[in-house]
């Protein structure tokens, strides 16, 4: 389970755009934010994860790992993914 995860940017409102969007595909949404940062997740769960360059199509990457890796707009590489068989 992801806690959270901090991630920096150069165009601070481009970058809120980018991530609502991005992760409304995963039933994610703003949940906070200020001036400085902006939180995201899912509606009745504590604090969820964190996508869109493609790095590579969405695969096994061996050992019941099943992922799909991105870019954000400013080169932060993600995955997308999903343990077990």
């Amino acid at each position: 389970m992801i806690g959270y995860v901090t991630i920096g940017t150069n165009d601070f409102e481009k970058s809120k755009a980018f991530y609502e969007k991005a992760l409304a595909a995963l039933n994610v949404r703003k949940t906070f934010g200020s001036e400085r940062m902006q939180g995201y997740g899912v509606k009745g769960q504590p604090g969820s994860l964190v996508v869109c360059t493609d790095e590579g199509a969405p695969g096994d990457r061996g050992g019941g790992f099943y992922g799909a890796y991105f870019r954000d707009l400013d080169g932060n590489k993600l995955v997308v993914f999903k343990m077990g068989a």
